[in-house]
């Protein structure tokens, strides 16, 4: 109840403010008065919460995400304002999504009881184009100031050349003031994202220009690049969670194609863990018990630059006092350390700046009645948990830049496959020709592609088909989501078979049990057969060995990939994918998949359709121009 007042109270804010209404262009303000509008922050507020209702995911920045939406009244309703020099295709398509999710928005805060629609996909649409147009806006202003930074430079050079022979206070005077301007417009660069200019030249020559790799919209700068892939090679290799040695080209294409990628250290059940846990506490146990000066130094000295890594900048200086190597040497000569206190203050400093997940492990060790060795164990080992969920969030900033050297990457490993490969794509050519086959061969080759990719992927390659050549990289990745498909369908037809026996119970209790034994290896036709027969009535009665025989008989059809039933699932499971890939990344409306008999698994598709749309997004960068040629 309170959350529904709340929600109403923000409504009524809203409305209350008089935004312009989209269907209505007398209600449109200039663009000055609508950009003081909706900069008030109690407006932001109050969209905040709206957004929070009607959205399905709950955002992190909740008032960012409020100013990015209150954006697509001033795009809408001041379309001249501030699309004028924006490309003609991209100000159309961010027109039109603008006015489509400002639909949307209005028809729910004024008639919410009888809107029933669900925005989030005009709102991806819509923050998906809203980002290319920030960026090409960057790029445009950047263009601008390095062509402001050429004419300053030119200006200084004529200036210098003229009056080569006079040393007049003027002219030292204008020299002077156009070294400042060309010093302001280099931080302006920078702060755009520019490279920084080089140091100026002597006054008689013309300096080199400040470069940038806006000139090329596929490249972004290679020494950001780099630093990004330095970064996280770094931090795999430091927390020794990533044992394979990988080049920087394969690490960022693992990155690119896998959306869900994370850094992370074994499970605690494995083989690998529990050996490594067994080692450090038998490591940290005769530590403490010895008190070896150099070892306690060296795990104290690993202690503070790890919790220097999280601590807030302004407590930087706190840990290096209190965790004082020189001092603590002293102290051991002189048998006055006090280890619990250098514990108890690590422990304080991580409960401050660990995520909400930690605070239990942290707890755990705070308040216990643990061993000095256990709980400096204990430290070490939250830390490091802390210093990977640090390094996803870093990750999420890099990956961006690291898409170009993953298309590099992947055209040089296809171009050197495919020398020392003769038959010339033949697996390639027979995908796409299937393609040809379908409605694939309607639209433009992208869309075509998209089809041909979901039916890869739900279909799976027969031992006559194989998977297609300009997958190589990603053959485990296809076979993976190959499996997935089978598994969703295995288990859509045969709750569709328990239906038509006469289930009994809930079909949600149902689907869950099957799943588990789908997934599990060891799982035989007769525990699928076992399962159905529990639940289902409309077999010959006082027959069980009847009974029996006729599942057996159905599901025996039912899982054979020719089967009409599981043919058919499996093109409705295609076509989801394709409509994902074809339509601004959204999902069918939901009584589609209620008719296809897979509503159940809506989330785990939406889920499975964001990484596959992320491996058909990076080859088709890859391989677009071999692909159109194929389909030409």
């Amino acid at each position: 109840m309170n959350s529904e007042a709340t929600h109403e109270q923000a409504v009524r804010s809203f409305l209350s403010f008089g935004l312009p209404v989209v269907r209505d262009p007398s209600t449109w303000l200039d663009f000055e008065q609508l950009a003081r509008l909706i900069s008030q922050p109690s407006l932001i507020t109050s969209v905040a919460a709206i957004l929070n209702q009607i959205l399905t995911k709950k955002a992190k920045r909740p008032l960012q995400r409020a100013r990015m939406f209150l954006s697509a009244y001033v795009i809408y309703t001041c379309q001249n304002a501030i699309l004028q020099d924006t490309q003609e295709d991209l100000a159309k398509q961010i027109h039109t999504a603008s006015k489509q999710l400002l639909d949307g928005f209005e028809s729910f805060v004024t008639n919410p009881a009888e809107y029933s629609e669900d925005i989030t996909p005009l709102w991806k649409y819509y923050v998906r184009l809203f980002e290319e147009w920030k960026v090409k806006d960057q790029q445009k202003l950047l263009e601008s100031t390095v062509a402001h930074y050429h004419s300053l430079l030119h200006l200084k050079s004529s200036i210098s050349q003229s009056c080569v022979h006079e040393n007049s206070l003027d002219r030292r005077d204008t020299l002077q003031l156009l070294d400042e301007q060309l010093k302001d417009v280099q931080e302006k660069i920078e702060s755009i994202g520019g490279a920084v200019p080089k140091e100026m030249r002597p006054h008689h020559e013309i300096p080199t220009p400040p470069e940038t790799d806006y000139d090329d919209e596929k490249k972004l700068d290679e020494e950001r690049q780099q630093t990004a892939l330095q970064c996280v090679q770094r931090l795999l290799m430091t927390e020794q969670v990533y044992h394979q040695k990988l080049t920087n080209e394969q690490l960022a294409h693992e990155l690119v194609v896998d959306p869900e990628f994370r850094l992370a250290r074994p499970p605690e059940e494995s083989l690998e863990r529990r050996i490594a846990t067994a080692a450090s506490k038998a490591f940290f146990n005769q530590l403490v018990r010895d008190m070896d000066k150099s070892n306690l130094l060296e795990v104290l000295s690993d202690l503070r630059k790890k919790l220097d890594q999280i601590v807030p900048l302004s407590e930087k200086r706190w840990v290096a006092d209190v965790i004082d190597l020189d001092v603590i040497r002293r102290q051991l000569d002189t048998n006055s350390f006090d280890l619990d206190a250098i514990i108890d203050f690590a422990l304080d400093r991580m409960a401050i700046s660990c995520a909400p997940a930690r605070d239990a492990a942290i707890r755990n060790i705070q308040y216990s009645s643990h061993s000095t060795a256990d709980r400096l164990w204990g430290v070490m080992d939250v830390l490091q948990d802390m210093l990977l969920d640090l390094a996803n969030i870093q990750l999420a900033s890099l990956r961006p830049h690291l898409l170009p050297i993953a298309v590099q990457y992947g055209r040089e490993q296809f171009q050197k496959n495919h020398q020392r490969n003769s038959r010339n794509l033949v697996h390639t050519r027979a995908w796409l020709a299937a393609g040809h086959e379908s409605a694939a061969i309607h639209g433009n080759p992208r869309t075509r592609f998209n089809n041909a990719f979901a039916s890869l992927v739900t279909t799976g390659c027969t031992d006559e088909v194989a998977i297609p050549e300009i997958f190589v990289l990603d053959t485990a990745r296809i076979h993976h989501f190959q499996k997935r498909c089978i598994a969703i369908t295995t288990v859509a037809a045969l709750v569709m078979l328990a239906k038509s026996f006469g289930m009994q119970g809930k079909e949600d209790a149902l689907i869950t049990r099957l799943q588990l034994l789908v997934q599990n290896d060891t799982t035989t036709v007769d525990h699928l057969c076992a399962e159905l027969e529990r639940c289902c009535t409309l077999v010959p009665a006082n027959t069980t060995t009847e009974g029996s025989k006729l599942i057996r008989v159905m599901v025996d059809k039912t899982l054979n990939r020719q089967d009409a039933l599981f043919s058919l699932l499996q093109r409705r499971l295609a076509s989801i994918i394709s409509h994902y890939l074809n339509h601004q990344r959204s999902m069918p409306a939901r009584e589609t998949l209620e008719s296809y008999g897979l509503d159940f698994f809506a989330n785990d598709l939406e889920s499975f359709c964001e990484r596959a749309a992320a491996l058909a997004d990076y080859n088709y960068h890859v391989h677009g121009e071999t692909i159109q040629t194929l389909l030409a």
